[in-house]
Formats: structure tokens, C-alpha cells, sequence
């Protein structure tokens, strides 16, 4: 039997975890690079 290689379904997009507190995640969002596009992008 051949093993038929299956197409790789993961995600490109990039995966991001956050801290517990509010305070620490306002500080990680601010820094975040997806943010940081979709910022950019509403100024325009």
C-alpha cells in the first residue's frame, strides 16, 4: 500500500496568548503586530 501524503491544513496565521490580568494584556495589545496593521489600516 502507498501512503498518500495529506495536504497541511495549519494555520499561517500567527497564534498569540495573553496574560490573566487586564493590565498586562493592555500592555501585550499595545505591542501586538496585528493590532499594530489594523490601526495603521483604520488611520488611513
Amino acid at each position: 500500500m502507498t501512503e498518500e501524503k495529506r495536504p497541511d491544513y495549519t494555520s499561517l496565521a500567527p497564534r498569540f496568548s495573553f496574560a490573566d490580568t487586564l493590565q498586562e494584556q493592555d500592555a501585550q495589545l499595545e505591542e501586538n503586530p496585528l493590532v499594530e496593521t489594523t490601526n495603521e489600516q483604520t488611520r488611513r
